[in-house]
């Protein structure tokens, strides 16, 4: 977390050449890979052999989140406790290894935990697994917008009285599978993601996990917990326009955005700072600019927007959050 922060407000980009699979038969060759990651120190109960990058990712997560907020794991009530994630692409190593064994006729050389380890609802479990949280276990994997649906729902849980505790953020594992059907839409950008620029040329695919320890605030001041943040509210929306392509008039965004500010009793002007999708994409920015004016009208010249995109450090499912 130290270093995330660090290089965020350095402006450091932790883009690289991709080193995991081969990039030669594409037109660009970067991507967010986290380099060095010994998952060792973190998965301690599970086989570590018998779970994908991406939970290993979810695990690391999620004990540094609760040693940050002092939860000691024997002083809680852990069948009181969930695990709300998101993904965009689950663990798609496992499937990309089985697809190599099928290529070469090896089908006898697939794991006999693939099974177990590429469905991504494992992911949630497996965090659960490792820490004996026995409460409420959900799985979103709703892309892009995952990790935030996931706060959402653990919101929910934690309002209606289902669980006292919950961990809540998404995680993704660099993808071969991933990386090439962007590749062939032409839709990642050759060295940097650059959301709300002129010279725009794509998004970028990184990797990681980002976890949060959600609690109700009388829980949280009980055990004297350092407070960064309240969830004031959400909104959640669906365009139902087009397989593929966005409503031009930002509809979606717009009524995600109003329900938000809506439940939570804010208004357009008490809004400090809008955190775009950021694609780097001339279809996603015209998008983005256009809902955030019809919500904001003229504050939207005022109130900073950025992507942390733009200065992505293995990380790549944050949408519009406030």
């Amino acid at each position: 977390r130290e270093v995330f922060w660090k290089n965020i407000l350095a402006g450091k980009s932790g883009i690289s050449e991709v080193e995991s699979f081969d990039t030669s038969a594409y037109s660009v060759h970067k991507g967010g890979e986290v380099k060095g990651f010994l998952h060792e120190p973190y998965v301690r109960n599970l086989n570590s052999d018998q779970i994908g990058r991406a939970s290993r990712f979810a695990i690391a997560g999620a004990r540094l989140a609760l040693e940050d907020a002092g939860v000691d794991l024997e002083e809680i009530d852990r069948r009181s406790a969930g695990v709300s994630m998101g993904t965009t692409s689950g663990e798609p190593n496992q499937i990309e290894q089985f697809d190599n064994c099928y290529v070469a006729n090896e089908t006898e050389q697939v794991s006999p935990y693939f099974i177990s380890s590429y469905p991504c609802h494992y992911i949630a479990g497996h965090v659960a697994a490792e820490l004996g949280f026995m409460g409420s276990n959900m799985m979103i994997p709703t892309a892009c917008a995952a990790g935030s649906f996931a706060i959402a729902h653990a919101c929910e849980v934690l309002r209606k009285g289902r669980a006292g505790m919950m961990l809540a953020g998404g995680a993704d594992s660099f993808s071969r599978i991933t990386y090439s059907g962007f590749a062939r839409l032409l839709a990642i950008a050759p060295d940097r993601c650059q959301p709300f620029d002129k010279n725009r040329k794509g998004m970028m695919p990184g990797e990681g996990s980002c976890i949060l320890v959600l609690e109700l605030l009388d829980h949280a001041l009980e055990r004297k917990a350092h407070i960064y943040a309240e969830v004031a509210d959400y909104g959640l929306s669906c365009d139902a326009f087009h397989m593929t392509g966005v409503h031009p008039d930002g509809d979606g965004a717009v009524r995600a955005m109003e329900q938000a500010l809506s439940e939570s009793g804010l208004s357009p002007g008490e809004v400090d700072y809008i955190s775009a999708y950021g694609t780097g994409t001339k279809s996603n920015d015209q998008h983005e600019t256009v809902s955030a004016k019809r919500v904001f009208g003229k504050a939207a010249y005022e109130t900073p927007i950025s992507s942390i995109k733009s200065m992505r450090f293995n990380n790549w499912y944050k949408v519009l959050e406030m």
